[in-house]
């Protein structure tokens, strides 16, 4: 779902491979978590899905093979 919109846009991005840039985020698809829209890391709240129960939940992101976000904090 990335490799070919990378390609289309020149972009050297849509690869788990080393030595390239590794932007992804892992869920735990056995989460289940009810949205909280006052809980978000943004400013922006609107959802209309705040206090819907979800299956998946995000446990982590790297953003250029760097931790930025784990468990439900920022990591600096």
């Amino acid at each position: 779902m990335t490799i070919k919109p990378a390609e289309a846009f020149s972009l050297p991005y849509g690869k788990l491979e080393e030595g390239h840039i590794a932007d992804i985020t892992l869920i735990d698809l056995n989460k289940e978590m009810a949205i909280d829209k006052t809980s978000f890391l943004s400013k922006g709240q609107n959802t209309p899905f705040d206090k819907l129960t979800v299956s998946g939940w995000p446990v982590m992101t790297l953003a250029s093979g760097k931790v930025v976000y784990e468990e439900g904090r920022l990591v600096k």
